[in-house]
């Protein structure tokens, strides 16, 4: 267990000074060209996807689990073939539905009104979130191939290839703007990186399953009862897909309703920091979801030592991000753009609870595991929105962050938490009983 977290954190950490590099360099050309506003609603289109990754349909948490359990014989192989097959093409209608939505959206002009644009922004934001919208929507069916890899293991192999997706981010970014192109369009190139990293992890992971991909996704070999045993863990898992990012990637939205581009532009900078410091934790215990799904006899013991390793790496992470992050955003946006002490704070904090959650967030992933969890997610969700809309409208950019520190502490880490080594223990047990 131990092995296979840091083999997979190590690879994150490998690439995270290059990610951290590009996303800086990013940063920077946007703010010199465009200005620190501009940067900020470029930021808050160009993520639009993570509001949205319920596209998924959750079919992710099947794939990996099913693959997972492969390796025991030809019935289980025979089932994990069944799950790609029906999440691959599933998949698909969903990437449809999302550009036609954007379109639609498009047509009707709302995408102004719906993020509160600049009356200078409205203009170019009719087409240019369906540019950016486009990318991720193919990248949807594509996305199985880091959930087989996360299966098989080699999720190192994800987190090397990874290390793409900011730097083609970066690479789309310098080339729109020697094209002169209008700053929303800024926004499509993380969209792009997202699709590389897709579509070379999908062509990695069928070589590593080594099963003949014409006949893996065959859509006329899809059965119905494939379909409805999939939905026993998607379901619960679309329901978290949905209210997790609503909770915890809408502040940008809440800021721009409530407070100002200022605040706005603070978060972004420093969010954009946070996300690779935490994706170095949710890689090494994202790397615990094979290894848990297969544990019986040490399954308590495992989770405890999972729980104490990732609580010590949350709680230095979180200090060298409150320590790093004012300096960093100082020079990359030749001090425009502050990260307020507080607003650092509240970031680092944030980091500690949610490394806390993983081993317990990992440890429940069977269908009514998952299900537990989407009942605890949704009463999260309930509690941060009015709480992040009234923190941000009293402590402008932190405000959205404690909202979440709050609700994921009292309604995640701790019931999920609890429930964890109920369940741990009765895996033991059953495991000894004869």
């Amino acid at each position: 267990m131990i092995r296979a977290m840091f083999l997979s954190s190590g690879a994150r950490a490998l690439g995270l000074p290059v990610t951290a590099l590009a996303a800086a360099l990013t940063t920077f050309l946007i703010v010199d060209s465009r200005g620190a506003a501009a940067y900020g609603y470029v930021m808050l289109v160009g993520l639009l996807f993570q509001l949205i990754p319920f596209a998924d349909l959750g079919m992710g948490a099947a794939v990996t689990t099913t693959v997972a359990l492969s390796g025991r014989g030809a019935q289980d192989q025979e089932r994990a073939d069944k799950t790609i097959r029906a999440a691959f093409w599933l998949l698909v209608a969903s990437g449809c539905v999302v550009v036609l939505l954007a379109l639609v959206l498009g047509v009707g002009s709302a995408w102004g009104h719906l993020l509160q644009l600049p009356t200078g922004l409205v203009e170019d934001a009719q087409w240019s979130l369906l540019i950016t919208l486009v990318p991720f929507a193919v990248s949807l069916p594509l996305g199985i191939g880091q959930r087989m890899l996360l299966g098989l293991g080699k999720n190192h192999y994800v987190n090397m290839i990874s290390v793409g997706g900011p730097i083609i981010a970066l690479g789309a970014t310098w080339l729109l703007l020697h094209a002169n192109a209008p700053s929303l369009y800024l926004a499509v190139a993380t969209p792009l990186g997202v699709l590389a990293v897709s579509a070379l992890c999908f062509v990695v992971a069928a070589r590593k399953y080594q099963r003949p991909l014409r006949d893996l996704l065959n859509p006329s070999r899809i059965k119905r009862e494939a379909v409805l045993e999939v939905w026993h863990s998607a379901g619960p898992m679309l329901v978290i897909s949905i209210a997790v990012p609503i909770a915890l990637q809408s502040d940008r939205l809440v800021l721009s309703w409530v407070s100002n581009g200022h605040a706005l532009a603070s978060y972004s900078v420093g969010a954009q920091f946070y996300t690779p410091t935490f994706s170095l934790i949710s890689t090494a215990a994202v790397a615990l979801w094979p290894i848990f799904a297969r544990e019986t006899t040490n399954a308590l013991r495992q989770w405890r030592r999972a729980l104490l390793v990732l609580v010590g790496i949350g709680a230095t992470a979180g200090a060298l991000y409150v320590l790093l992050i004012r300096p960093i955003a100082s020079v990359v946006t030749k001090s425009e753009v502050p990260v307020d002490l507080p607003l650092a704070v509240a970031f680092g904090v944030l980091i500690m609870v949610m490394a806390a959650h993983q081993p317990s967030a990992m440890m429940l992933t069977t269908p009514a595991g998952l299900r537990f969890q989407a009942v605890c997610v949704v009463l999260m969700l309930l509690l941060n929105l009015p709480l992040s809309v009234y923190l941000a409208s009293v402590m402008g950019a932190p405000g959205p962050i404690w909202a979440s520190v709050i609700s994921a502490a009292l309604l995640q880490l701790l019931p999920i938490g609890l429930r964890s080594a109920r369940y741990a223990r009765e895996r033991a047990e059953s495991t000894e009983r004869p």
